[in-house]
């Protein structure tokens, strides 16, 4: 790991000892910091070129696998570049897909890392196209036959507009897969694994807007986005906070703040889901 990196992880780990003192790094990061100082997608993964280039692999390689169309030929999307566009050059390279898109809000690529591999690995770079920034979806013109994302959604602020935006660029036969990860992200994870459910909405903006922070929507959310935009939900995979941790956010410090029907919901940890049009 680069020096800086366990700068920042020795930092962060510090802040999350105290809840309180955690509180304020988030609303001065979200109100003050969050042009120059920016942690979305650093993740706890090691910074290197083989390891970077492994996990964008294996991410390239989940996806393919799911993907229950051939996409020879065809055009797929992924939302959320994070540090590197390996896992499009492996996706491109797996399927025989003739263009991929890979778009993020935040430009965040290890530009020195990307080339060691692409050059040694992706003589045809032609296929891939980096895009980023706020709008940058709008330089697609659909239809765009596969889009994918892997735990980016629950970092998106603006989940209907992206959702807007997925429907814009699918056609009758376009697939979606969606990972989206539940988890507080380490967020007030001293205090228990659902403690970041505890503040207001207001107050969590404040602190999560701007910087990645997870919005804290629940799987019945994201059913209803997609649902509303003429999408099916097709639920692949999820895993579940352990019972005991749960039931004990529900008798203590969640205790009261949400509906009966939604403690299954809070129960999801992580999710994968596959959504394609329903015919109308």
């Amino acid at each position: 790991m680069m020096p800086g990196n366990t700068f920042k992880s020795s930092l962060k780990r510090f802040v999350r000892k105290i809840p309180a003192l955690e509180a304020i790094a988030y609303l001065a990061h979200n109100n003050l910091l969050y042009r120059w100082v920016n942690f979305s997608g650093d993740g706890d993964f090691s910074i290197d070129p083989e390891s970077i280039n492994e996990r964008c692999r294996e991410l390239a390689e989940l996806y393919t696998g799911i993907c229950p169309v051939p996409l020879t030929g065809k055009t797929a999307l992924e939302i959320g570049t994070g540090r590197s566009t390996l896992t499009a050059h492996h996706f491109a390279s797996m399927t025989g897909a003739s263009r991929v898109y890979t778009y993020d809000f935040f430009e965040q690529v290890y530009y020195h890392i990307d080339k060691r591999v692409i050059e040694r690995a992706f003589p045809d770079t032609g296929k891939i196209t980096y895009i980023h920034g706020p709008g940058g979806l709008a330089s697609i013109h659909g239809p765009v036959d596969f889009i994918f994302s892997n735990a980016v959604l629950e970092h998106a602020w603006n989940v209907r507009e992206l959702a807007d935006e997925m429907e814009r660029l699918s056609g009758p036969d376009t697939v979606l897969c969606h990972a989206i990860d539940f988890r507080s992200h380490k967020r007030f994870d001293a205090l228990g694994p659902l403690y970041f459910h505890v503040f207001p909405e207001g107050l969590w903006r404040m602190m999560a807007s701007r910087t990645g922070l997870p919005n804290r929507l629940l799987m019945s959310d994201y059913r209803d986005i997609f649902q509303e935009r003429g999408f099916n939900f097709e639920v692949l995979h999820t895993s579940r906070f352990a019972e005991e941790e749960i039931n004990r956010a529900l008798s203590t410090y969640l205790k009261g703040k949400f509906p009966k029907e939604a403690e299954d919901d809070l129960g999801v940890a992580t999710t994968l889901v596959r959504c394609r049009r329903v015919s109308r």
